[in-house]
């Protein structure tokens, strides 16, 4: 049955998702009256069967519960959501140790996640754009909007585990775990002001880059995907000792991409050429230098957070 508008988490919401009502619902059924289920006169139906197909996974996991009479509270997961071991072996333990490193170990994986997405958003807009691909605009545009709500429910698992912490171990942590997060919903910004102006000139009123703005935004995008791999791996090997010397590389691509947003503002001020692509180009690489900027000073950050 259709009992309501499905949306892709519950964690910032008032209710469960519908997916997860319905299999409490089908739990309720299977424990006091499983003559139903066998015998019924929906048994064919195409939702029914629907249901029995997408719900396959959780299924298994009321089975495994009734196999060994536990009364613990199933945890099911939905089609749309990836099942979190890490933050469900945190939310479960005591030991406040525990929770410590997997908290820091679950928010090294949301890290890492925003930062591989952000890296794939920025290869799509840029190729869309020259590729004059409307509709991989569009679709990056949505992506950008599950990922910020993605985004919040990390960090509020996150910040659930952090209450459960030591107070001092709270008021060490708490600023820069914070701040990190901050500047991920930043990177996500200049994503969206990247993709928002390109897909409405795309879509309405297209006139292609000339082969020297095409070059010079190639290698932009070069030196700002240098710059998400150096901060993915540093994050990634989790040593941080030279994270002053990665950072000094990382402002060197600042700077030279500052320098081509200098030339680029002088070269709409002279208005030899088309004033609206002109203007365009300059929000793309301006915004190319603010999450080169962001993903440096995150990078300082994130070290400060892992200190032990």
């Amino acid at each position: 049955n259709k009992i309501g508008k499905q949306y892709r988490y519950d964690v910032l919401a008032n209710h469960t998702l519908i997916s997860r009502r319905m299999m409490l619902i089908y739990e309720y059924i299977y424990t006091k009256y499983p003559s139903i289920l066998v015998d019924n006169s929906y048994k064919d139906n195409i939702y029914y069967q629907n249901f029995l197909l997408t719900s396959r996974n959780n299924r298994m996991k009321l089975l495994k519960k009734i196999e060994s009479n536990s009364n613990k509270k199933v945890n099911y997961i939905t089609s749309k959501e990836k099942e979190d071991t890490i933050y469900d072996t945190a939310i479960q333990s005591t030991d406040k140790a525990a929770i410590f490193n997997l908290m820091m170990k679950h928010h090294k994986a949301s890290m890492l996640n925003m930062l591989d997405f952000s890296k794939n958003t920025y290869i799509g807009v840029i190729d869309y754009f020259l590729n004059e691909d409307v509709h991989g605009l569009r679709k990056i545009i949505n992506n950008c909007v599950e990922k910020k709500v993605e985004m919040k429910v990390l960090k509020r698992k996150e910040i659930q585990l952090m209450r459960r912490l030591d107070t001092n171990v709270i008021i060490k942590k708490n600023t820069k775990f914070h701040i990190c997060y901050n500047y991920i919903e930043q990177i996500l910004y200049s994503l969206r002001r990247i993709c928002d102006p390109v897909k409405e000139y795309v879509d309405n009123s297209f006139t292609p880059l000339n082969e020297k703005y095409i070059n010079e935004l190639k290698e932009v995008q070069e030196m700002v995907l240098w710059v998400m791999d150096a901060v993915s791996s540093t994050i990634h090997s989790s040593d941080y000792k030279d994270v002053d010397v990665v950072c000094e590389r990382l402002k060197r691509r600042e700077d030279a991409i500052s320098e081509i947003s200098i030339h680029q503002m002088d070269r709409v001020q002279d208005a030899q050429e088309n004033i609206e692509i002109s203007l365009l180009y300059l929000n793309i690489i301006q915004e190319s230098y603010e999450i080169v900027y962001e993903l440096r000073h995150f990078l300082k950050d994130i070290s400060i957070m892992n200190e032990k």
